[in-house]
């Protein structure tokens, strides 16, 4: 049992390293990792019920960066776009599926790498908000939307990585609350999530450490490096599936 504990804590300390540095990534990193010592659907709960902790602190404690208007209104598109990702998971071959938003992802990276620009608009952020909300419940990914969205509309890094934050947050506490509801959400879950809190605030101070050096060309780069990294596993789970 130890070991698994160990396991945990080390696997969410990682994610949470990862979403300090750059702002999203938490579960992309801690989840394969936390697959290796638990089943993978319960791996998913669990990491989701830290994430929600993750977070929620962490929009509270940069609470003064995050750009609130644009990170209510992505939640609430988010939500709109939800029932659109569930359709499309029942319609569409599953590899394909995540195949083609794994290409989708690819081509958020490339338009981060050539700079591309957008304006700062209810549009842009709606937009950004559905297509969030349709990855998540069709293939377990949130962020890269949101993530090439703020970066082409020219938010700095802190406001980038806070309204992320915040923006999760409401997204992990549905994700929760849903899990709760058909029964996922047991004795042992709370455990492993407890265990893995240590981690997390270990992770994100030592990710602030790497944070606060980082200018702001080298922070794009980043950024666009698990952005490929998300678009790679992504479409290898889909050459699997």
């Amino acid at each position: 049992m130890w070991q698994l504990l160990v396991a945990t804590a080390l696997a969410v300390a990682s994610g949470a390293f990862a979403q300090s540095v750059t702002g999203f990534g938490f579960s992309m990193v801690a989840i394969p990792l936390v697959s290796f010592v638990l089943g993978p659907a319960e791996a998913v709960v669990v990491v989701t019920v830290v994430a929600c902790l993750l977070t929620i602190g962490a929009s509270w404690r940069h609470r003064e960066d995050v750009q609130w208007p644009v990170a209510s209104r992505m939640v609430l598109a988010g939500v709109v776009g939800m029932p659109l990702g569930l359709a499309a998971l029942t319609l569409v071959d599953e590899r394909r599926l995540a195949m083609g938003i794994a290409v989708v992802i690819a081509a958020f990276a490339v338009l981060t790498f050539v700079g591309f620009s957008l304006k700062r608009s209810t549009a842009s952020t709606v937009g950004a908000g559905l297509t969030s909300g349709a990855f998540l419940t069709s293939a377990g990914v949130n962020g890269p939307p949101l993530v090439a969205a703020l970066q082409a509309m020219g938010f700095s890094p802190r406001q980038m990585r806070a309204t992320l934050q915040a923006t999760f947050a409401v997204q992990d506490v549905l994700a929760v609350a849903g899990f709760a509801a058909v029964g996922h959400v047991e004795g042992r879950t709370w455990l492993l999530a407890a265990v893995g809190v240590p981690g997390l605030v270990v992770g994100w101070l030592l990710g602030e450490k790497v944070f606060d050096r980082v200018d702001r060309r080298t922070f794009r780069g980043l950024v666009l490096v698990v952005l490929l990294v998300s678009a790679v596993l992504l479409f290898l789970n889909g050459l699997r599936g």
